[in-house]
């Protein structure tokens, strides 16, 4: 064994923390044997849930091959809150196989459930600086559990000035959550505070955004300390679109606006700079296979505008922002996304990413409380099938000198020969990028070389005399999809 089972979650992008995997839409599993007597012939793979031994995928022979992607259109493969391992049998020309196990990896494709903040919270003066004690609990993951929250405090519903910028804090198995900080300045007594407060679990998926305003109410005459009050029902609209601290859950407010919402249409590029993209780790990406989740990020290069929050939406090419994602007659088309540059969308169960069809990422920058302008993406194209053979088509050895325009069984001793498989495979979406080549003196023998670029034919020199070779040409397409769909 040269390299034992892994999880490649970098291939797709399909991974904020090591060891887990928001995506259960499909699976890159890698590996490498070697046997330098008999050959190795063929693999016998399986992904098995850990915690039970259930197999919930298995393909019996896959031949000499060093990796493959699993696709669960779906879903059927991986389920959430599950954690699996790989199991790599590899089988050499005698008949002896030897088994390996990959580590871990944990799958969750949901984010957590939103909490909130709870009495008590109190705060106190000393100096020029006042300390506030928070609380907040009801933050749910039961997939793969909490891991952390992230606490911002401002005098405005998107800042965290007062915090000194996002504060995080590690979850604690208890039923409510506390943290103890000194804000950047002096609050007196009546003043107003938005608290912000997202949890995030142990894949690294972020909650929807939690916020609430309080107001500070003295407990003795010196106006030293006293309580945070939540304002519930009285608290203002803090942008034109109506969003607010005290709505319901996932709601808009119902107040009053004075001001209609302005979108920046004619805004030069010299007020407001930012280009958007689908991808993971600021690693632009136009093509996916998964029909399931969407990552993207946004680089803000503006030079004289200050972006005070940032929405996302996602919508099928052609369409409006949220077209063909989301439903406006239950389902909020904008999301709120603070100060965050990047996002991870997973759709729900009952809904999937179409083969074939291509998306844009939208991000509506706010500049104002009713001033904004909307940015996309380029399209990305989902591409969830692998490469096609072509009917009556077939890989050809032939001579040097006839352009592969004849097939031959024979050569000389060190004379080289071209492999051709021109028009054997075919990509409809996207485009054939790589071809891996493996020969052998046996079918799925172990030698093997690899060709970087799309090509129509490859040179293979032989290197003994009378010596049968079989020769494997995998296509990869644009998505590095050689693929085992289910």
């Amino acid at each position: 064994m040269i390299r034992k089972p892994i999880f490649n979650t970098e291939v797709h992008k399909v991974s904020l923390i090591s060891g887990t995997q928001f995506d259960r839409s499909l699976l890159l599993v890698e590996w490498q044997f070697q046997d330098l007597e008999s050959s190795v012939v063929k693999h016998h793979i399986s992904l098995e849930v850990n915690r039970n031994g259930h197999v919930s995928f298995e393909a019996t022979e896959i031949g000499s091959q060093t990796h493959l992607t699993i696709v669960s259109s779906n879903e059927t493969i991986l389920r959430d809150s599950d954690t699996y391992v790989a199991k790599i049998t590899s089988c050499n020309g005698a008949g002896v196989c030897v088994t390996a196990t990959s580590e871990k990896l944990l799958v969750d494709s949901t984010p957590p459930i939103l909490g909130g903040f709870m009495n008590p919270m109190s705060w106190t003066n000393a100096g020029n600086k006042t300390k506030i004690k928070l609380v907040w609990y009801g933050f749910e993951d039961n997939e793969s559990g909490m891991r952390e929250y992230l606490i911002g405090i401002s005098k405005l519903y998107s800042g965290d000035e007062l915090s000194y910028g996002l504060r995080t804090l590690k979850h604690s198995n208890r039923l409510q959550q506390t943290l103890s900080l000194t804000l950047t300045e002096k609050l007196n007594t009546n003043d107003m505070i938005v608290l912000t407060v997202i949890g995030i679990n142990n894949v690294g998926l972020r909650s929807d955004v939690g916020k609430v305003s309080v107001t500070l109410v003295s407990s003795n005459t010196n106006n030293t300390d006293g309580i945070l009050v939540f304002q519930r029902h009285s608290c203002i609209s803090h942008y034109c679109n109506n969003d607010c601290t005290c709505a319901i859950v996932g709601k808009k407010c119902t107040n009053e606006i004075k001001t209609a919402c302005t979108e920046l249409r004619n805004a030069s590029d010299f007020m407001l700079n930012i280009s958007v993209y689908f991808g993971l780790s600021s690693i632009p990406s136009t093509m996916s296979s998964s029909t399931r989740c969407l990552s993207g990020f946004w680089t803000d290069k503006s030079p004289l505008k200050t972006v005070l929050r940032y929405e996302w939406s996602v919508g099928e090419n052609g369409g409006a922002p949220g077209y063909g994602i989301f439903d406006p007659t239950t389902e909020n088309v904008w999301h709120d996304n603070g100060i965050f540059r990047n996002i991870v969308y997973c759709l729900p169960s009952h809904k999937r990413l179409h083969h074939g069809q291509q998306y844009k990422l939208y991000v509506k920058a706010w500049v104002s409380e009713n001033e904004f302008k909307i940015f996309h993406s380029n399209s990305l194209l989902i591409d969830s099938t692998p490469p096609m053979i072509l009917q009556g088509h077939s890989v050809i050895e032939s001579d040097t000198n006839n352009e592969c325009l004849r097939d031959v069984d024979y050569v000389k001793y060190l004379k080289p020969f071209k492999v051709c498989w021109g028009g054997v495979f075919f990509e409809k979406e996207g485009k054939l990028v790589t071809y891996e080549i493996s020969g052998g003196t046996k079918p799925f023998g172990m030698y093997e070389f690899f060709i970087l670029s799309v090509i129509i034919s490859s040179f293979f020199n032989i290197l003994q005399l009378n010596l049968l070779f079989y020769i494997y040409p995998d296509p990869i397409n644009h998505v590095c999809s050689m693929f085992f769909l289910i």
